[in-house]
């Protein structure tokens, strides 16, 4: 058996060919919005070339319309929910047809459709570590994803994490023994795919111990949940080596109906409050997002939500927008337009329009180019200070751009500072500001 990786980047020619030049028996893919289309394609491609091929199709993608799937891709059999304790009966089935008694399994055998439901591991221990030298020997240098636990407390609607009830967690042996596998091999980044990584505080502030008194340089990424911040678990950050940790941070939106309706219950005050300070620690790099076209979010409720995340200087603002994703309430909700591809983001909402969207659309850009660079921070903090809304000064500067005839999409480094001196109409303090950030970004 092999584990090969490849990119969306990729050329899908050079990837059927690493695939074929295998000459497998079976051939498993984990299936997600970003990769579904083009693996439904190396699947009909590999089907064509040698019809013998089994192919297992596994991930969110496929669990939870895995008719569509079967049919899409032309694949043998589709894993169901959490596929390390299937895979082995989805293989063994396949080979010589063994009898499948365990759930997470969907396929066709004579015109009939066998479905054993969604596996769920209840105990994480019983899961065997993927972080083994046969598994790592590839990934040296680069950014490795980790989870430490399964599931949310939380039941928002737009989020997979939502379809189990409650957290499962690995053994806290089992993460620093995978930690120190995966540090031999100096990683960049190692990323905890957890959803809110401070559930547990007597959890968390252990392994943020472990990662306190590591020798490295490597920055671990937790993904947190603000409002659920302890002073205890505060303190921790607060007190790690610079650089050592990145936080990023769910505030989503600061309507309360909204984040009512939204399962996302927590007080935005307190989020932002206890990011702000987490931001003036000045040892971590801070990510903030918020959530286009969830429920009673109008065009104006979302400014208020924009204005009072961005008011706490946050390194990194994302404007994301709503993806009703399969087995996600929010795909049920009535009034939603939404794209009828991957990655099923929304394109109108019973509260905001497309058009409004599509302003926001535009504004991430402008927010994109110029905020989350960390080049201009101090034209910025000017520019901000000026406005009574920031979020009408990037509005401006959006219609600005586009009216000069720049590509959003597009624009060099120098161009930046000409394209924010024009906007300024070159008045005399904010070039100043822009010659300065010009200077302390080389």
């Amino acid at each position: 058996s092999d584990v090969r990786t490849f990119s969306i980047n990729d050329n899908k020619h050079d990837i059927l060919e690493g695939i074929i030049s295998q000459k497998p028996d079976i051939v498993g893919f984990s299936c997600y919005i970003w990769n579904i289309s083009l693996i439904y394609e190396l699947c009909r491609d590999i089907k064509n070339i040698y019809k013998d091929i089994k192919i297992i199709l596994g991930g969110p993608e496929v669990t939870y319309e895995p008719g569509e799937a079967l049919e899409k891709s032309g694949a043998d059999m589709i894993v169901l929910g959490e596929g390390e304790n299937v895979i082995v009966s989805a293989v063994l089935k396949l080979q010589n047809g063994v009898p499948v008694d365990c759930p997470g399994l969907y396929y066709r055998h004579n015109e009939k459709i066998t479905d054993t439901g969604i596996a769920i591991t209840g105990d994480l221990s019983k899961i065997q570590s993927p972080f083994t030298d046969f598994m790592m020997q590839k990934e040296t240098g680069k950014m490795i994803y980790y989870e430490a636990s399964r599931g949310c407390p939380f039941n928002c609607i737009y989020c997979l994490s939502s379809a189990t009830t409650g957290v499962r967690y690995f053994p806290l042996e089992r993460v620093f023994h995978d930690l120190d596998s995966i540090l031999k091999y100096n990683p960049k980044i190692i990323k905890f795919t957890d959803r809110s990584f401070n559930t547990n505080e007597k959890r968390t502030l252990a392994i943020l111990e472990y990662i306190k008194n590591l020798e490295t340089k490597v920055c671990f990424h937790l993904e947190i949940f603000p409002a659920g911040l302890t002073d205890m678990v505060m303190d921790a950050l607060i007190t790690m080596p610079e650089g050592r940790v990145q936080l990023e941070a769910g505030i989503q939106s600061v309507n309360l109906k909204t984040l009512e309706a939204s399962g996302r219950i927590q007080d935005p005050v307190i989020a932002l409050a206890n990011m702000k300070k987490m931001i003036l620690a000045g040892n971590m790099h801070i990510h903030l997002d918020l959530i286009a076209g969830l429920p009673h979010e109008n065009l104006e409720s979302f400014k208020e939500s924009f204005n009072k995340t961005i008011a706490v200087a946050p390194h990194m603002l994302q404007l994301g927008f709503l993806k009703l994703l399969k087995g996600t309430d929010a795909r049920e909700a009535d009034g939603y337009i939404c794209e009828q591809s991957p990655p099923y983001e929304v394109l109108a909402t019973p509260w905001i329009s497309f058009a409004e969207l599509c302003e926001l659309k535009r504004i991430e850009k402008c927010i994109d180019l110029f905020y989350n660079t960390g080049r201009f921070r101090s034209y910025l903090l000017y520019m901000h200070e000026k406005y009574n809304s920031v979020y009408d000064f990037y509005k401006e500067l959006t219609e600005y751009l586009l009216d000069s005839g720049i590509n959003l999409s597009g624009i060099s480094r120098d161009g930046k500072y000409k394209a924010l001196a024009g906007f300024s109409a070159y008045e005399e303090v904010s070039i100043s500001y822009l010659c300065f950030d010009f200077m302390m970004s080389y």
